[in-house]
């Protein structure tokens, strides 16, 4: 709080280069996972640290991989990968999770896999939720501040769900799996274009 009254304060969220992420979202990553018929995919992206609460998103996932056949696959490194393997093999998740590293096109990923997941405490801008969007993925997030509420729009555009909220998530994502890729969301996107936001920076300096 710097004392500055909240009417005063414009926000300008971050340009993302959707037309770069589309093509790259059809670069389809050479996993057996991604194959044609395979069964779906959940996918996450992010640092493996305490701020993006995969231990949440990994007993949310058990829930769901206890009724049918689903698998998840988490981008990213970070100081708590030897904590999440084991929870995921104490968890009895090992054949149906991986944590592939850092991944240069992640977008491939995105457009191939079945719904996206943002599992969070707390976060600055979320972009990987816009990206998720861009590449047409059905995405769940946890309505952490800040960033998600604005981007989905109070879950218009992906299911928002209350931070730290096993069950909840797990039925979101439950829902999103079944929901069809390729949804129209141009509308919300154009938010994020670089040419809408180099204007609204040009707006707010003249």
């Amino acid at each position: 709080d710097v004392g500055v009254p909240s009417h005063q304060v414009i926000s300008i969220p971050n340009p993302v280069d959707i037309d770069k992420i589309v093509a790259l979202s059809a670069c389809r990553p050479p996993h057996p996972w991604l194959a044609e018929g395979e069964p779906p995919v959940i996918l996450a992206v992010g640092r493996l640290e305490e701020q993006k609460d995969y231990f949440l998103l990994l007993d949310a996932f058990a829930k769901i991989r206890s009724e049918s056949p689903v698998r998840l696959v988490i981008l990213g490194e970070g100081s708590l990968r030897g904590a999440l393997e084991q929870h995921i093999a104490s968890s009895g998740l090992a054949s149906s999770v991986i944590l592939p590293g850092f991944q240069p096109n992640p977008f491939g990923w995105m457009g191939a896999c079945t719904a996206y997941a943002m599992s969070s405490r707390h976060e600055g801008f979320p972009n990987s939720l816009v990206q998720a969007l861009a590449c047409g993925v059905p995405v769940v997030s946890t309505d952490c501040p800040t960033g998600p509420h604005e981007i989905l729009e109070g879950g218009k555009w992906g299911r928002l769900v209350p931070v730290g909220d096993v069950d909840a998530f797990a039925e979101a994502l439950r829902e999103a799996l079944h929901v069809p890729k390729g949804r129209d969301v141009s509308a919300m996107l154009q938010n994020f274009r670089e040419s809408k936001i180099a204007k609204d920076y040009e707006t707010l300096l003249t």
